[in-house]
């Protein structure tokens, strides 16, 4: 049987937690990376966007014209929680019954609502500064806050996200982490930093975290 190929762009964005996963499991993938643009593709030695999802798109691998792409198991797999809930399922990451499966899944709806309004900000064409501002100052503390609240009811916060042992939920959060740190450094949330420096520091997590490729995202 073919070891996976997970198809993305080379940044973390939507896909590090599924990488996060793998690193985890130590199981032998292909990290398939493609760059947005032509010069960015010269520079990394990688394939352009148009050459990739065209391919994609002409083989009909794509539901729904997005990557990431997992092709796992006779199967093309198509959107990131989908994909990382069925690998979690697959490697025993996603908690031991109903109950945890649900936190694990609320904590991927806190990351994509924890970042709506930053990627908002990003692609804003007027007053992109103050909005930035709002969302470190405003929006993105709010956030944590629940977060903190929330970790902090398992265990009192100094274990894992949900129950007694890894799961992906500690691998949404991680991601989380790593889309802010240039907003807020966790220093007014002491759980959710002490939470960060004990998955970065998951001897499988940190390899693959010294390994990987430098992206600016």
């Amino acid at each position: 049987m073919s070891k996976p190929k997970l198809t993305y762009f080379n940044v973390k964005g939507r896909a590090e937690f599924i990488r996060y996963i793998f690193a985890e499991k130590q199981i032998d993938y292909e990290d398939s990376r493609f760059e947005f643009s032509a010069e960015g593709a010269k520079k990394e030695n990688l394939p352009t966007k148009d050459e990739v999802m065209g391919a994609l798109k002409e083989q009909g691998k794509l539901d729904f014209n997005q990557v990431p792409l997992l092709e796992i198991d006779g199967h093309n797999l198509v959107q990131s929680q989908a994909i990382a809930s069925y690998l979690a399922r697959k490697y025993n990451l996603y908690g031991k019954d109903n109950y945890e499966n649900y936190q694990v899944d609320a904590l991927y709806g806190a990351l994509i609502d924890a970042l709506s309004d930053l990627y908002a900000s990003f692609r804003a064409k007027e007053n992109k500064d103050e909005l930035l501002k709002q969302y470190s100052e405003v929006t993105l503390p709010k956030w944590l806050g629940f977060l903190e609240k929330v970790l902090s009811r398992n265990n009192g916060g100094d274990g894992f996200a949900v129950g007694n042992d890894v799961t992906l939920g500690d691998f949404y959060l991680l991601a989380l982490y790593e889309s802010v740190e240039r907003f807020n450094n966790l220093a007014n949330f002491p759980k959710l930093a002490a939470h960060k420096e004990r998955i970065v520091n998951r001897p499988n997590i940190k390899a693959y975290i010294e390994k990987r490729p430098k992206t600016t995202m």
